[in-house]
């Protein structure tokens, strides 16, 4: 098959779509299918490459609207191309008004549904094409359930649930430090639906030490709490961290912290550090995040938002490592259910039926 992914952005940009659709991309070429890749240029000109078998197009972007690029070229990539199948990844609605092809079969991933008034717009521009698409997947059952809410679409396409599956061989050792039992960790993008204004007021009740690994808009202000309550000796920030050191600070930690207030919707990070045996705490919302995460069997949950219950699932695991190391091992192995290799093949087995 022709298989044609659009998406924002690509590795090495950073961020849970961009990993899936290399995830599926990758893994789609492997299986003999010839995979093209259209996303934004996040900064500087138009570039091609082909990476592990996969033909990538970054198209010059003009900015921002909605936290969606503005790029241009997208339907004479498809011109071009001539795919047997298009397989947009939403949110990123633009894209579909600029690359629509009514002729050419088309499915769509719905990662994510935006925060606030955005994702009404969103959801405004994207149902008109969610109507028309000839198959629409989830990453959860929850995610399908909340998006058929909130859209309002009832005269849906087939809804296919297929979970994000990883390959996460980039987290092999490296420098085999020691767990540090008292160490709590959090990976991802420093903005606010993460949830880590409420992680430092957290700390405030926590006897640890908090790693914050990532970047974003968010980290002037975070670090501007920190400060005012006194917890710089507590909570260190190290921004970004190439793959190759990642797993050892999955490996140092005793607690994996997910404390997400919103949009939320699967939680890669999560399964990062279940695959390194480390139990997680998150938060209950009505997205895949539970599916990762089960309470009492891989990690504990708690309500958003509350940085008391934050402090006690954190505590109760820092001061009782049997228990983690329990729900650790238990992680792991759940982790193995979200496979790269299931995603692929159920993709393909889509894609055929599709066509």
């Amino acid at each position: 098959m022709r298989i044609l992914q659009v998406g924002k952005y690509y590795p090495p940009v950073t961020g849970g779509m961009e990993r899936v659709v290399c995830e599926l991309s990758e893994g789609l070429s492997r299986l003999g299918h010839s995979v093209h890749v259209v996303v934004a240029s996040i900064e500087g000109p138009p570039s091609r490459e082909i990476r592990n078998g996969v033909s990538i197009a970054r198209l010059r972007s003009y900015g921002q609207l909605l936290s969606q690029p503005l790029i241009s070229g997208l339907r004479d990539e498809i011109n071009q191309f001539k795919p047997d199948i298009i397989h947009f990844h939403l949110p990123n609605p633009l894209a579909l008004y600029l690359g629509w092809q009514s002729e050419v079969p088309t499915c769509l991933t719905i990662h994510a549904l935006t925060d606030s008034w955005r994702k009404k717009v969103d959801l405004m521009l994207s149902n008109p094409f969610a109507k028309k698409a000839q198959a629409l997947l989830f990453s959860s059952q929850q995610m399908h359930d909340l998006w058929t809410r909130e859209s309002g679409v009832v005269d849906q396409p087939a809804a296919y649930v297929v979970p994000f599956g990883f390959n996460f061989e980039y987290l092999q050792p490296g420098c085999q430090q020691p767990q540090d039992p008292q160490l709590i960790l959090f990976v991802g993008r420093l903005v606010r639906y993460k949830g880590l204004e409420v992680l430092v007021n957290a700390m405030d009740h926590v006897d640890g030490h908090l790693a914050l690994i990532g970047s974003g808009p968010l980290a002037a202000k975070l670090r501007a709490l920190v400060f005012a309550k006194r917890l710089e000796g507590k909570i260190s920030f190290l921004g970004s961290v190439p793959d190759a050191q990642l797993g050892d600070w999955y490996r140092r930690c005793a607690v994996y912290v997910q404390p997400s207030i919103a949009v939320e919707s699967f939680g890669i990070s999560m399964l990062e550090a279940m695959s390194q045996a480390r139990p997680v705490v998150s938060t209950d919302l009505p997205t895949g995040v539970l599916e990762v995460n089960l309470h009492d069997k891989t990690g504990l949950v708690i309500q958003p938002s509350d940085s008391f219950a934050l402090s006690a699932a954190i505590n109760s695991l820092l001061n009782r490592p049997e228990l983690a190391q329990d729900l650790g091992r238990a992680a792991f192995s759940h982790h193995l259910k979200f496979s790269s290799e299931q995603m692929v093949e159920a993709h393909q087995k889509i894609y055929g039926n599709i066509i």
